[in-house]
């Protein structure tokens, strides 16, 4: 997967200096992605563990707030990105929709609350959104 990140990165870079007119913007694109392939390639993983524990962080606070309440165990990320709160538990708890994450996450035997079946559990596939 790291190769596949890399190339992308490589094969973008040069689409985007091949149009460049000037020689000198081509030479700071080029650093540029070089700099970028020198933090991915070594280790990428430095920085998901980073972004991974923002996120965790983030939803830690959200739920002292009481702005996150997910219905799976390893709380949903989806919620967080996409709405920045949870309400899929009371969501479930009413019969409505849940996220796609967390649906996922039922269908999997992930869900916290043990007397919901996960055939009860549903979701949109097209969108979720709380309410504001």
């Amino acid at each position: 997967m790291k190769s596949s990140i890399i190339g992308v990165i490589l094969i973008s870079s040069f689409l985007l200096t091949s149009c460049s007119s000037e020689r000198d913007e081509r030479s700071q694109s080029e650093r540029v992605a070089l700099e970028t392939l020198t933090q991915v390639a070594p280790d990428g993983s430095s920085k998901i563990k980073k972004v991974r524990a923002d996120l965790d962080d983030a939803k830690g606070t959200l739920a002292e707030e009481g702005k996150y309440s997910c219905c799976i165990k390893d709380a949903c990320d989806f919620c967080a990105l996409h709405e920045a709160s949870c309400t899929c538990y009371k969501d479930l708890t009413a019969g409505e929709h849940v996220c796609i994450e967390c649906y996922a996450g039922w269908q999997q035997g992930k869900g916290t609350d043990p007397k919901i079946k996960k055939e009860n559990v549903t979701t949109s596939f097209v969108g979720h959104e709380h309410s504001r």
